[in-house]
């Protein structure tokens, strides 16, 4: 699920799924390409923290309750 919300001081965006950790994105089985692609590509959370703190946001990130995992970045308008 994504959320973007604007508000009088910032923008939010939440990213969150369920934990089933089966399906990339696309609702298919993640393929050795997207395994690869994961590993060499980016720098996951705390490449993300890197850019949102650059632009003068937060991010938080971690477990939900209940299962699953949750990405919210919050930047300044």
């Amino acid at each position: 699920t994504v959320r973007v919300a604007y508000e009088p001081e910032q923008v939010v965006v939440e990213v969150s799924d369920e934990g089933n950790g089966s399906e990339s994105a696309f609702g298919r089985q993640a393929t050795d390409s997207d395994r690869r692609i994961r590993r060499s590509g980016g720098s996951g959370i705390a490449g993300m923290r890197e850019r949102v703190t650059a632009a003068g946001g937060e991010l938080d990130a971690g477990p939900r309750p209940g299962g699953g995992f949750r990405v919210t970045a919050r930047l300044p308008r």
